[in-house]
């Protein structure tokens, strides 16, 4: 991949982190709004709790999760 998605989710993620949310639920809820401007669906955020949970490196989970975001058709094209 290319590196400037890859470094703005390790941007997004350092700001991510940085912020006082309660748990990984309000923090995927926030990496939603910000990347694609909703709410996750409960599947959605079923998915990316797994994922967040099976990941040995918690920023790296994160910055791969928004590269995901980035890369979905959701945020690369408008309805």
């Amino acid at each position: 991949n290319h590196p400037f998605p890859v470094e703005h989710a390790k941007h997004a993620t350092t700001k991510l982190l940085a912020e006082n949310l309660k748990d990984d639920d309000a923090r995927i809820t926030k990496a939603y709004r910000q990347t694609l401007g909703r709410e996750p669906t409960p599947g959605e955020r079923q998915v990316a709790t797994k994922f967040l949970r099976t990941q040995p490196d918690p920023t790296d989970a994160w910055a791969m999760l928004y590269h995901t975001l980035f890369a979905s058709a959701d945020f690369r094209f408008i309805e």
